[in-house]
């Protein structure tokens, strides 16, 4: 299934997903693995929450790097 028409697909079961009770989210998410291909029902789970976004997605904890600034001249002078 192209991307296209899987994102399409992805929007539009979404939606019934959100407005539905625990039985027919049931019966929807055995539809939408069975489509889509996917085989584990809790990344669609995510995917139809709206909680799965990619890898780049995510942000590490914690404060920012102070040192983005410094690397490439501490690079040079390692040798890398």
């Amino acid at each position: 299934m192209p991307i296209e028409f899987r994102r399409a697909y992805t929007d539009e079961i979404r939606d019934r997903y959100k407005n539905a009770k625990r039985k027919q989210k049931s019966a929807i998410l055995d539809e939408f693995c069975q489509v889509c291909g996917y085989r584990s029902r809790k990344h669609a789970i995510q995917i139809l929450n709206g909680k799965a976004k990619g890898p780049d997605a995510r942000k590490r904890p914690g404060p920012a790097s102070r040192y983005i600034d410094a690397l490439s001249d501490l690079k040079a002078l390692w040798g890398l």
